[in-house]
């Protein structure tokens, strides 16, 4: 059986990752908008690699994960709250 002193203490919440630390500290609206740039900007570059593919089909693609992403950012901001 564990008992408290077998276990370490955990790190202060502001130890935790300090790589991270802008990316908790952004609004959640710079996160969406960072997010949904990444994804516009990642496909109209494939449909531009892909002449066979008409580049309305991004616009199609980021209607449909744009949910997802929403949803995805809002937990994460649940996560670091």
């Amino acid at each position: 059986m564990k008992t408290p002193a077998d276990t370490p203490p955990s790190p202060p919440a502001r130890d935790r990752d300090a790589s991270r630390q802008w990316y908790s500290e952004a609004g959640y609206g710079a996160r969406l908008l960072l997010g949904a740039l990444l994804i516009v900007a990642l496909i109209k570059g494939v449909a531009l690699l892909l002449p066979v593919v008409p580049l309305q089909i991004g616009w199609v693609l980021l209607l449909l994960l744009s949910p997802a992403l929403a949803m995805m950012m809002w937990l994460d901001g649940q996560r670091w709250r």
